[in-house]
């Protein structure tokens, strides 16, 4: 997350923490409190000789406290578990590339040095040339704007023979300035056509490659090879169709894209080329590796352009999806903290209910109750709370869902697989903070007890 490092405890995050502890102290040291002051203590006395566990009304609270905790452990599990499988669920997802082995530069062209396309020309051919020469090296590519980048340029064009009726009607796709090699580099495939080459220079017929998403929405015939697009930057015959890329985010459908090679590009776009140009090298080892070796190429061809983020293209995905992973990391510490409350809850309620109900339990292994079957009572008294408090959790989850399926991908806010597997895990942590409980009733020597 972008300026992580200047996040920590301060003044205001001690001061709130102290404030909302003694809040939630003085609050629930007040209830039970009041709840005193204004008893019946006639019928509390009756109710407690009667039931030997504090008074029905008592109990009750603590049953309907520990039935809310799990009911709000409930809601935080899953929409953490709906968070984890929309997490993987995107990891899951092609940006039509393949990031494994490739490194980008970002580079600065010096406008006033640059302002010709046959510097531009000359210069990413000789470093082109430099960087093939590096061991390790497969491939090499340059781009005005490298995928999941957040860089945009649009391209509004018409279709020759196709006037639109209005100028609303002009329309648009995403513009990327490439070397041939790029499409390679980056194993984007060519569906139909071919890739550029270094006969695709300005004074020859001026060229583009499309994406499907531009070949389907126009000539869903499949028939765009030979097509012509005019623009302000003037008239380009499509000469391949490529697959689609994810310019902007995994959870975003492909948008339209024109590739058109460097070597055409107009001077009116120079500057916009010189301030954002990538170099993309595709390498046999890890990319890493070889980062330093790109720099120094970078300064062997113009000491006067710096070389800055460089980083793979894996870590240009993850950072991509880092928003999603720093909301899941929280919602599940949130939801990990949740289930041990519950846990602790549930386990306190027992152990305090147990500890009541000690002449109880006396008599009835005194009139043949087994251990076993003290066992199973206890937690059947457990899991009644927990599924009480489950069946609200989910509820309540079901009820957040429209909020939460905007945070979503690929998988609806009412996941069956979600919501059964929360279920089983409360069910689970029932059992677990019962048994002890249990397992020290059971252990109760009746005669003792009776004597008592």
């Amino acid at each position: 997350m972008p300026r992580i490092a200047e996040i920590g405890i301060d003044g205001r995050v001690l001061g709130f923490t102290i404030v909302v502890s003694f809040v939630s102290v003085l609050f629930f040291g007040l209830v039970p409190a009041w709840q005193g002051s204004k008893a019946d203590l006639i019928q509390e006395l009756k109710e407690s000789a009667r039931s030997s566990t504090g008074g029905l009304r008592s109990q009750r609270t603590r049953q309907s406290l520990v039935v809310c905790e799990v009911a709000l452990s409930v809601v935080l599990l899953v929409t953490a578990g709906l968070f984890i499988r929309s997490f993987a669920r995107i990891q899951a997802v092609e940006a039509g590339i393949d990031t494994r082995n490739v490194l980008t530069v970002r580079l600065s062209l010096p406008v006033t040095q640059y302002d010709d396309r046959e510097k531009v020309k000359f210069f990413y051919e000789t470093l082109s040339a430099r960087i093939r020469g590096v061991q390790g090296v497969d491939s090499v590519g340059l781009v005005s704007a490298l995928p999941l980048s957040g860089i945009n340029n649009r391209f509004d064009f018409t279709i020759v023979g196709r006037p639109p009726a209005t100028i609303a009607e002009v329309p648009a796709a995403q513009n990327r300035w490439v070397t041939p090699g790029y499409l390679q580099t980056m194993r984007i495939p060519i569906r139909q056509g071919r890739d550029f080459n270094d006969h695709d220079v300005f004074g020859s017929q001026h060229v583009v490659a499309i994406d499907e998403t531009l070949a389907r929405q126009f000539w869903p015939n499949g028939d765009s090879i030979g097509k012509h697009l005019k623009s302000d930057f003037g008239e380009f015959e499509i000469v391949g169709v490529v697959g689609p890329v994810k310019h902007f985010g995994l959870d975003e459908q492909p948008l339209p894209t024109v590739y058109a090679p460097i070597a055409q590009i107009p001077s009116s776009e120079l500057g916009f080329l010189a301030n954002g140009i990538s170099v993309v090298v595709r390498t046999f080892t890890d990319p890493v590796s070889i980062g330093e070796a790109v720099r120094r190429e970078v300064r062997g061809v113009d000491s006067n352009v710096p070389a800055s983020g460089v980083r793979t293209m894996d870590q240009l995905v993850s950072a991509a999806v880092a928003p999603r992973r720093f909301n899941l990391a929280l919602i599940e510490m949130f939801a990990a903290a949740a289930l041990l409350l519950a846990a602790i809850g549930l386990y306190g309620v027992i152990s305090y209910s147990l500890a009541l109900r000690r002449h109880e339990i006396g008599v009835r292994m005194a009139l043949g109750a087994r251990r076993r079957d003290v066992i199973s009572l206890v937690l059947r008294e457990a899991l009644t709370l927990a599924g009480i408090g489950t069946a609200l959790g989910i509820l309540l989850s079901m009820l957040a869902g429209r909020a939460l399926s905007q945070l979503l991908f690929g998988v609806s806010a009412t996941d069956a697989v979600t919501l059964v597997t929360v279920s089983i895990l409360l069910g689970a942590t029932a059992v677990a903070a019962s048994y002890l409980p249990a397992h020290r009733a059971a252990k109760v020597d009746a005669a003792t007890i009776m004597r008592y």
